[in-house]
């Protein structure tokens, strides 16, 4: 694919950067959090097994609230990793789209493609013979997956049409 006239859809630089702290900053609170809450749970007295609560505030001080705490922080951001690693790429020009999620590629050449559009925040792609051959959530907004097509003179249509025989239910 000639790099200089595609289209790139794939999560900003802000959108990883803000994800990492979010999920970071989660997973350490948890972590923080997590020998607190202990002592909290045991205040009620119809928990019937305090054992499992009661080893985990023992282990109170400052070094197991620390070490679980970036043990939360590490965790946060192998999730964000792991988020943006399975999420769509799509890459478009005037010839084909290549779609890329985690270790899946696509590859789909324009001629054979009869109508794409996003529904339930699904990409669909339907087809020459009227098939549906990708059905894959994106995490876009759905005016910006139709502007890139539509900017490559691509079938896009807004939305499902009922009565079209080879749309599936998404």
């Amino acid at each position: 694919m000639d790099k200089r006239y595609y289209t790139t859809i794939e999560a900003s630089s802000f959108d990883k950067g803000l994800l990492y702290v979010v999920f970071s900053v989660l997973g350490l609170s948890f972590g923080f959090f997590l020998l607190k809450a202990t002592l909290w749970i045991l205040s009620f007295p119809m928990i019937p097994k305090k054992g499992p609560f009661l080893l985990i505030n023992s282990l109170n001080n400052y070094w197991t609230i620390l070490t679980v705490g970036i043990l939360g922080l590490i965790l946060g951001v192998i999730f964000s990793h792991q988020l943006f690693q399975n999420m769509m790429t799509l890459n478009i020009n005037h010839e084909e789209v290549q779609i890329t999620i985690g270790k899946r590629y696509y590859e789909y050449p324009k001629n054979t493609i009869s109508s794409l559009y996003v529904s339930n925040s699904k990409l669909i792609i339907i087809n020459e013979t009227g098939e549906v051959v990708l059905q894959e959530t994106i995490a876009y907004s759905p005016h910006k997956v139709a502007q890139a097509f539509q900017n490559h003179h691509y079938p896009w249509r807004d939305s499902a049409q009922p009565s079209s025989p080879h749309t599936m239910n998404t």
